[in-house]
């Protein structure tokens, strides 16, 4: 059995530590797409953008969140107020124990917190301080697995899962500190999901390492895909967040598959406005390009749960902070929607998921009752309140409802790194 730490504090407290609740800057809007689609971003009001308003981005994904989980309101934006300050406090943790950093999960249920797990028999001092005076956080030792060690055993399969034909993913959960394979199938009138998943498993070539052989099998009905993939009349994406390289030229994100045409327009408009194509990353860890616009500006700032007002970018919160977060997306199929992070260690093995090479353990698994996915939604920017989490990159899915997604994948924000951008902040 691990040895834990609970560090004291009421999650009313964070307020007083923040400064309060994140609050919207008044700001001008329009949106762009990807490949001839409509948009989840700003433009400037010199292109004929309409002026709207800044949403109140916090209090719209806090009542998602209510309705997920069961909570007021106000209980809602209190608790995700405290995992956007999470986000900060595990990044610090991970990069001063990278080792012996098992990684960490935000509990949603009655006793929600932060909790964050190592390997060895000690709590390791200096986390212990980075954490103190934070609200509702357990520190862990006895870990079996550091998440560096649970990565490895993953990226150790090579392209035995890739060539598989039914395993669409592998990744580590470490909340429960087991492996767990995606794969297609489901059951039918006369065979249990227990005889399917047996069948399966036997399916599984035995040179895979012993964690991966007996990993948790979770069936899903439907093959995973990149997101501008999947029987759309049209191949169409959506467009991300505004970046700028080091010269100071800006522009927008979307996912590296979507290809290198593009164009936009505003919602509710019908011209069509050709982007210029500046380079991409499509490799084990990334899924993403950038495109500069007609009048080369950009401002920070995105559509989320709405197609006329926006909100302002303040932030990010990269990989190792995710785990077990509330996130929300926007997509030109499905518009927005939220779920859960699952892992931030998945590993896609669906068909040319990585552009010919393996898949890295490094990407973002999101399920959940109230989350939408579907082919389109690629390039859409992933986010919390008005801090950034990644881009989307494709998902399992029948349908455009939340009955029909059983869950997505993105790229984490920090990988934007790869093409030499940064993101641009209000």
């Amino acid at each position: 059995m691990g040895i834990s730490k609970r560090v004291p504090g009421a999650l009313t407290a964070l307020l007083l530590l923040t400064g309060g609740l994140l609050a919207p800057v008044p700001a001008q809007a329009a949106s762009i797409g990807a490949v001839h689609t409509t948009a989840a971003f700003d433009d400037d009001p010199e292109e004929g953008a309409p002026e709207d308003g800044l949403e109140d981005g916090l209090a719209l994904d806090a009542e998602s969140y209510a309705k997920d989980f069961g909570v007021t309101a106000e209980e809602a934006r209190t608790r995700l107020t405290a995992q956007s300050e999470y986000g900060r406090l595990v990044e610090e943790i991970e990069a001063a124990h990278p080792d012996i950093f098992a990684g960490s999960t935000v509990d949603h249920g009655g006793d929600f917190g932060l909790r964050v797990r190592f390997t060895g028999d000690q709590v390791p001092e200096k986390a212990a301080e980075l954490v103190k005076g934070a609200p509702a956080v357990t520190l862990e030792a006895g870990a079996r697995y550091s998440l560096i060690e649970a990565e490895k055993i993953i990226d150790s399969t090579g392209t035995n899962l890739d060539t598989h034909g039914a395993v669409e993913g592998v990744f580590y959960d470490s909340t429960n500190e087991k492996f767990v394979l995606d794969m297609v199938g489901a059951a039918t009138g006369d065979r249990s999901a227990e005889a399917v998943t047996a069948s399966l498993r036997a399916t599984l070539p035995a040179s895979l390492p012993a964690e991966i052989r007996s990993a948790e099998i979770r069936l899903t009905p439907q093959s995973a895909a990149d997101g501008q993939r999947g029987g759309l009349p049209m191949t169409s994406c959506t467009s991300g967040f505004s970046v700028r390289n080091a010269s100071g030229v800006k522009g927008i994100l979307t996912a590296g598959h979507c290809g290198n045409s593009q164009s936009y327009h505003y919602f509710g408009s019908s011209t069509w406005l050709a982007t210029t194509f500046r380079s991409q990353a499509r490799n084990a860890t990334s899924d993403v390009q950038w495109h500069t616009r007609p009048s080369n500006l950009s401002y920070p700032r995105f559509h989320a749960s709405s197609t006329s007002a926006t909100r302002t970018l303040t932030g990010r919160v990269v990989r190792s902070g995710q785990n077990g977060d509330y996130v929300c997306h926007r997509g030109k199929t499905t518009g927005y929607s939220c779920g859960t992070v699952s892992t931030i260690s998945y590993r896609p093995t669906w068909s040319n998921a990585c552009n010919g090479v393996t898949c890295s353990a490094t990407w973002i698994r999101v399920s959940g009752s109230g989350l939408k996915c579907y082919p389109g939604d690629s390039g859409g920017p992933w986010f919390n309140a008005y801090k950034a989490y990644g881009i989307y990159k494709g998902q399992s899915s029948t349908g455009t409802g939340t009955a029909g997604c059983n869950w997505a994948v993105y790229m984490a924000i920090n990988y934007i790194s790869n093409i030499n951008v940064s993101l641009l902040y209000g």
